[in-house]
Order: C-alpha cells, then sequence, then structure tokens
C-alpha cells in the first residue's frame, strides 16, 4: 500500500498529485478547507466556515465533513493535512490541533503548521507594495501582531497591550484582523484598517501546500503566552 503522503487521486480526467485537509481555528471563526495539490498549483475545492463563538468544539468536525461532501472526496482520500497554529485563542487552537492529530494518527498523515498572522497577511495579497500588520485579538487589551512586507516578516511575532503594538506598526502599512477591528480607534488613528478579516483555511492550503510536511508530534501551537486560566490560577494563589 502506497504511503499517505503520496497517494494519488483521480478526479474526473485530471491527476491528482495529492488532496489537502486544512484547518483554522486561532480566532471565533472556525474554517475547514479542502485542495489539490499538483504539481505547481494549489486548488481549493471547498471551504466552510462558521463564526459562532465559544463553539469550536462543537462546530470542527461537522464543518470538516461538509467540506469533504462539498469537495466530493472522502476522508480516506485525504494525503495531506495543515493546521493554523497560532497564535490566537487558546480553546480554539487546541480544538484544532486535536482535530488534526486526531486525523493524524488514524490515516497515517504529515502536517505543515502555518502561523494565523501569515495565513492573514497572505490574504491580502503579496501585490500590496506596503507592509501589512497582521493583528489577532488576545483579549486582557492585548493583540497578536506582526508586520509583514513584501519578501516576508518584518521581525518576530509579538503579544502586547495594543496600545502599545498599534504605534509600533509603520504609518504606510495596511492594519487587518480582529485585534485591529477590536482596536479600531488605536490602529485607524495610524493606518488604513482592511476590517472583518480572519485566518482563512483556503488561504492556510495556498500557504502549506508547498512546504514541508513533518510527523504531526512534531507541529506545536504558537501560544506566546501562557493560557489565561494559567495567569488567573497564579494571581489567585498570590
Amino acid at each position: 500500500m502506497e504511503p499517505a503522503g503520496e497517494r494519488i487521486a483521480r478526479l474526473g480526467f485530471r491527476l491528482v498529485v495529492v488532496l489537502i485537509l486544512g484547518i483554522t481555528s486561532s480566532t471565533a471563526r472556525v474554517g475547514v478547507a479542502v485542495g489539490r495539490i499538483e504539481t505547481d498549483s494549489v486548488t481549493v475545492l471547498a471551504e466552510t466556515t462558521s463564526s459562532d463563538d465559544r463553539r469550536h468544539a462543537e462546530d470542527a468536525t461537522p464543518l470538516m465533513l461538509e467540506a469533504l461532501n462539498l469537495a466530493g472526496v472522502t476522508v480516506q482520500d485525504i494525503g495531506r493535512l495543515a493546521v493554523d497554529v497560532g497564535p490566537g485563542r487558546f480553546t480554539g487552537l487546541r480544538v484544532g490541533f486535536s482535530t488534526v492529530r486526531a486525523l493524524a494518527f488514524a490515516l497515517d498523515l504529515p502536517v505543515t503548521g502555518v502561523s494565523s498572522l501569515e495565513v492573514l497577511a497572505a490574504e491580502q495579497g503579496p501585490t500590496a507594495q506596503v507592509p501589512v500588520a497582521s493583528v489577532i485579538d488576545a483579549r486582557r487589551s492585548e493583540v497578536f501582531q506582526q508586520v509583514y512586507g513584501p519578501d516576508g516578516p518584518v521581525g518576530p511575532p509579538l503579544v502586547g497591550p495594543a496600545l502599545d503594538l498599534a504605534p509600533t506598526v509603520p504609518g504606510n502599512a495596511v492594519a487587518l484582523g480582529d485585534g485591529a477591528d477590536r482596536y479600531l480607534t488605536l490602529y485607524s488613528d495610524r493606518v488604513a484598517v482592511v476590517s472583518g478579516r480572519e485566518p482563512s483555511p483556503s488561504w492556510l492550503l495556498r500557504l502549506a501546500a508547498f512546504r514541508p510536511a513533518l510527523d504531526a508530534a512534531n507541529v506545536e501551537p504558537l501560544y506566546l503566552r501562557d493560557p489565561d486560566v494559567q495567569i488567573n490560577i497564579r494571581t489567585r494563589h498570590a
């Protein structure tokens, strides 16, 4: 039997190198996309999303099954997985990771992880010759933030008060993400804000398709800070 990561499936009369399924769950939106990777391209076959906050665990599997059905394939046809590694909401990330890891271990599939901040920036497009600031709400008046230029990230991902990080965005940049939406005044006073953007599962596939795939055990979440529950416990104990 051929290795799962090298499966070949046929859709119609077109040869497909591998089918890939990706999950995003770092924000209020949960998303699943299914695509096919060919020699030098990736085609998104289906995308499903839900923005019902606090229902990541309930929504992930139904969204996955719906995306597979819309793409006309089964989970056994999938040859690779992709996951949004964060940063973002701790519970949401755990749901995405547990779903992907369960599939990876059950079907012997490799996994590619991509930062939620990079997925956001990619959706704005490489043709935008201005910096893109990806900003995700970290709650407690904080945000996760990273600036991207035409050639990639400009500095590391950061976490901190929106009041402190918003002024560090270059004045000619575009800011996007639920963090920029939540702290709109702080960001719009300095840069243009593109509202309503969330990490897209389709863009996750496009970024992951031609990157190395790893054993699921070697793909880790990017939290940038401790979970809120640990912080609260330490605070109460002190």
